[in-house]
């Protein structure tokens, strides 16, 4: 079903995040956030770490992607989006995602 729901998943499609066990309405804050470096060029490397909390009374599965911005020949954007990491978070927990990407 995960295969199948790809696209719509990338999109943020709520009924294909909803299938997938992930509720649309969760109440989940970002405390901090880092991207160093702040701009990028391609093939360079990028370090993003977040740090979530759920801010629910039950228990959460939270998806999170990543979306870069490509700049095209005529300055228009394309977006792209990487998956990234599912995290479990108890009500009231935090948890961090940390990711290094090369941009190609």
């Amino acid at each position: 079903m995960r295969h199948v729901l790809r696209t719509l998943v990338k999109q943020g499609h709520p009924g294909a995040l909803e299938m997938l066990g992930f509720v649309a309405d969760t109440p989940i804050v970002v405390d901090q956030r880092t991207v160093e470096p702040d701009a990028v060029a391609i093939g360079s490397r990028v370090r993003i770490e977040v740090d979530l909390r759920n801010l629910d009374a039950d228990p959460r599965s939270v998806l999170v992607d990543r979306r870069v911005d490509f700049v095209k020949a005529n300055g228009s954007l394309r977006p792209q989006v990487f998956k990234g990491a599912t995290l479990d978070l108890a009500s009231g927990a935090t948890g961090r995602v940390r990711k290094g990407v090369i941009l190609a």
